[in-house]
């Protein structure tokens, strides 16, 4: 396997915009390296909400399957396995500094104490006016503060995704979205896509993968490359 590393910053030039790449969308792999993934070892577990009471003990299946328990859990906000969210202060939700940040996660406006969400005018029990331009940085999938991605011709293969504006290093592009399907029915597709020299699989978790093949968005027309300028996360 080629190592996902991290991604370069991307520089816009008159008239030119840099190419993004990361899919294995290549006809050079077979169907079980047709996929994508995060970059870790191990699939991470599915999330199922427990409903233990009051405090989670050993048969609880956010600690069984090695999980945090969430703010959907039916276990009171005491427990000791519950994640709690960050108390940052204003810069810090963006290193790891921040247990968010640092867990691979974004941060949770009902969890995490410093971190709003809203219009600014305190219609939302947020402060009108924080007189430090605070802005959690940590919240870009949920706010859909995503890149301009634009399509084009690729000489990889097929139709590619462009960056539309520089972005620099380790900066958010979009989220990967597409087909929730079982790791059955993604070898099955796997095979038929093999045939096509195009696939669109995701390993989301250790029980489902998306197929964006059919339903999607422009991020997967992102063509692997063997030195990647972006990463899953």
């Amino acid at each position: 396997e080629i190592e996902v590393r991290t991604r370069s910053r991307f520089w816009r030039r008159r008239g030119r915009v840099r190419r993004l790449k990361y899919t294995w969308k290549s006809a050079v792999h077979p169907s079980i390296r047709k996929r994508m993934a995060d970059g870790k070892g191990q699939p991470c577990k599915q999330y199922t909400p427990c409903g233990c009471q009051l405090t989670c003990g050993k048969q609880c299946p956010c600690l069984r399957g090695g999980t945090c328990c969430e703010k959907y859990c039916g276990c009171s906000k005491s427990c000791k396995n519950r994640f709690r969210g960050c108390h940052c202060a204003k810069s810090q939700c963006r290193s790891r500094q921040c247990p968010c940040f640092a867990a691979g996660r974004e941060c949770d406006p009902d969890v995490c104490r410093n971190c709003w969400v809203g219009c600014g005018d305190g219609s939302l029990g947020v402060p009108p006016q924080r007189g430090d331009n605070y802005e959690c940085r940590n919240m870009k999938l949920l706010l859909k503060q995503q890149q301009r991605v634009l399509l084009g011709k690729s000489d990889v293969a097929g139709w590619g995704a462009f960056l539309r504006n520089p972005v620099n290093k380790h900066d958010y592009l979009g989220e990967y979205t597409g087909e929730l399907i079982s790791h059955k029915e993604a070898d099955k597709r796997g095979k038929i896509y093999d045939r096509e020299d195009s696939s669109f699989l995701f390993n989301l978790n250790d029980q489902f993968v998306l197929d964006a093949y059919r339903k999607g968005d422009k991020l997967k027309f992102a063509n692997h490359s063997p030195n990647p300028n972006c990463y899953a996360k």
